[in-house]
């Protein structure tokens, strides 16, 4: 029988009940369409106060091959890393896919992505900067803050050149031989925020993966909150990260410089 590579779609949610269940159906029908390769969708919710989890308790009671984490808001590094370790070594996961809840990333580009793995590449980021890829939707705020994060502070400052977009968790990651030999205590214990999805391209970076993008077009959400924010809702969260962030892109040029660019693996 040929083997039918597992993939494990990852989606971290907070406060997305106005998309979730949108979301479960797309991957459900993906799965559909694509029957060479074993889906299963993990959630991870970080306790939402609006009802996310509760909403994907009772779909995946008449659904299968639908997993949920929940614990405590700590960032959404930590919920990513949670749901790594998860699909490993709960799931067996052969490819773990990324990505949000909003559908600001069409799922519908999954098998772009899954294409990619199947033709070598270990880890394979939808990039919304790559020839072909693009944003639509964004204000200049948005545009402004985005370019000085992931143009100065990711490529210039931490010489991350592996990809030219960083900040979107839309990826798609081998496990055998790349993400399982990460080592995710090291990792949770710099970063737990938005300054992960940084952090996790070098990261893998040093196990040798060869990388791959893929461009894709980026929409602005239509349902629910942006958690990118100066409102005083989110305000708190988005300042650690962004101290974070930044630390991260200082710290990340200073292990390259000293030649310690091995130490977050097993």
């Amino acid at each position: 029988m040929t083997h039918r590579p597992h993939v494990v779609n990852l989606i971290p949610t907070y406060n997305e009940s106005p998309n979730i269940i949108r979301m479960l159906e797309s991957l459900a029908q993906i799965a559909k369409d694509n029957p060479r390769y074993n889906f299963s969708t993990l959630v991870v919710d970080d306790n939402s106060p609006d009802g996310t989890g509760e909403l994907v308790t009772d779909y995946l009671n008449t659904h299968s091959n639908i997993y949920l984490l929940q614990g405590k808001k700590k960032g959404l590094g930590e919920a990513l890393i949670r749901g790594y370790l998860f699909s490993m070594k709960v799931l067996k996961a052969d490819i773990v896919v990324s990505n949000d809840a909003d559908f600001q990333f069409d799922p519908l580009d999954i098998p772009l992505l899954l294409k990619k793995i199947d033709e070598g590449s270990d880890v394979v980021v939808a990039s919304r900067h790559a020839r072909g890829g693009g944003v639509e939707g964004w204000p200049t705020g948005r545009r402004v803050t985005h370019f000085i994060a992931n143009n100065i502070f990711a490529t210039n400052i931490a010489g991350l050149r592996q990809v030219t977009d960083h900040q979107g968790d839309f990826r798609a990651v081998r496990v055998a031989g790349i993400l399982d030999r990460l080592d995710f205590e090291k990792i949770k214990s710099k970063s737990i925020g938005y300054g992960f999805l940084n952090f996790m391209i070098f990261a893998l970076s040093q196990t040798g993966a060869t990388f791959t993008e893929v461009p894709i077009k980026f929409h602005w959400r239509e349902l629910g909150e942006t958690k990118v924010s100066f409102t005083p809702k989110y305000f708190k969260t988005f300042f650690r990260d962004t101290l974070e962030y930044i630390y991260l892109c200082v710290y990340i040029r200073y292990l390259n410089l000293i030649g310690h660019n091995r130490g977050f693996l097993k």
